[in-house]
């Protein structure tokens, strides 16, 4: 049996926040202003039937919309806010402690671009954990579609008890869709709500992964 993870917000954070972050990265590269909320609706737009490696296919778009087509600052604004990410990465307290003390087989199924992902785990040192990483880069669709958690099922052959994530629209809709025990993380406590989901347990923080019969703990 195994037990499936999200990544980002779920096990790790950044020192600064992802909005400060680009700003720095366009002012460097000499672009124009964009939004967080720009980046995060070109992802899912772009990753509806394509196999993304990096952050640039989804700049490009965002900058496209807008009328900006240098494409040699849009690679080089990609690959800066790539590594200004990676600087300011860090691991939630614990993650490593209850990750060890899991019996079931881990898989980890994470939104975003399959370089990008699989760097930030070997970054963060957690391959060790994970029997299978999957990302929505490799397969061309993203969370909450089923269609990943199914791909992540095959790739790993494990039979999936419930998915950890700290996002309602993505990780809770996702299980929902998939059929799995969904497990909201929420740090602040909030019972969140978003369009009638509604996860099977929310959790705030992962030691509380202990009290939930459906994981196995040494």
């Amino acid at each position: 049996m195994a037990v499936l993870f999200d990544l980002d917000g779920t096990l790790c954070g950044v020192s600064k926040s992802r909005s400060e972050i680009l700003a720095e990265c366009l002012e460097r590269c000499g672009l124009p202003e964009i939004d967080r909320d720009d980046y995060l609706r070109a992802h899912d737009r772009v990753t509806i039937d394509n196999k993304l490696k990096t952050r640039f296919p989804i700049f490009k778009e965002v900058f496209e919309e807008k009328g900006v087509f240098d494409v040699d600052r849009i690679r080089r604004l990609s690959r800066i806010y790539h590594y200004e990410v990676l600087d300011n990465l860090y691991l939630f307290n614990g993650v490593d402690e209850v990750l060890d003390k899991i019996q079931d087989e881990k898989v980890l199924v994470t939104n975003g671009p399959k370089k990008v992902q699989r760097e930030k785990v070997e970054s963060l040192g957690l391959s060790s954990y994970f029997s299978c990483v999957v990302t929505s880069g490799e397969v061309g669709v993203a969370k909450p579609d089923p269609t990943i958690f199914k791909y992540a099922v095959e790739k790993s052959d494990c039979k999936p008890k419930a998915y950890i994530g700290n996002s309602l629209k993505h990780d809770v809709a996702g299980a929902n869709n998939y059929g799995i025990k969904s497990i909201l993380i929420s740090f602040n406590g909030e019972k969140y709500r978003y369009k009638g989901l509604k996860p099977d347990y929310v959790i705030q923080n992962l030691n509380e992964l202990k009290n939930i019969p459906e994981i196995s703990f040494k």
